[in-house]
């Protein structure tokens, strides 16, 4: 696993809490969306080391202060641009430091584009599951199964190009379905 997730875990033979649990749990799925968000704040792959370790370890310490229910990766990015503000802060000195206004705005626009991922992802699901289970089907077969198109075709008795022609289709209307999801709840 991770050292920093392990870490946290308690020692063999004693059984975790279920807070405990809930931690490690959250913080193995958002690792990635946190490191990625220290690395876009303009921090080297061994900076991101390092100021995920100390992330994970005020994350763990802060862990009864978090909701559950609420978005942990959003919480843990605000501990990231604090423990990267710090770390920039003693560095200043350096020459090669960003300026922390422009690492203030690369931050909100990286957030800002991870929220409106997450936004859409969800309407992707609800317009998922307006479509018919065929195209459903046809979706998961191709996009979650990971099958080639000529492979899928070839299964389903198609020509590539009349599959990738349906394909198409679907994720227009998925598009526009999103499009209209997202328009609807500006409103």
């Amino acid at each position: 696993m991770n050292p920093i997730i392990d870490s946290v875990l308690p020692n063999e033979g004693s059984v975790p809490s279920d807070r405990q649990a809930e931690f490690v749990g959250l913080l193995g799925q958002n690792y990635r969306a946190l490191y990625a968000c220290a690395v876009s704040l303009g921090a080297d792959l061994h900076q991101a080391d390092d100021i995920m370790q100390e992330v994970s370890i005020l994350l763990w310490q802060q862990f009864d202060q978090f909701e559950s229910g609420t978005s942990f990766v959003r919480w843990g990015r605000a501990m990231v641009r604090n423990v990267f503000r710090n770390q920039r802060r003693s560095q200043w000195h350096r020459k090669h430091v960003f300026n922390p206004l422009l690492v203030e705005k690369l931050f909100e626009m990286h957030c800002g584009e991870e929220e409106l991922l997450e936004i859409r992802g969800v309407a992707l699901q609800q317009c998922l599951k307006k479509l018919s289970s065929r195209d459903r089907k046809l979706i998961d077969l191709f996009y979650n199964k990971q099958h080639s198109l000529t492979g899928t075709a070839a299964d389903r008795g198609q020509s590539a190009n009349s599959l990738h022609k349906a394909i198409s289709r679907i994720r227009v209307r998925l598009s526009q379905c999103i499009d209209r999801q997202l328009g609807a709840d500006r409103d």
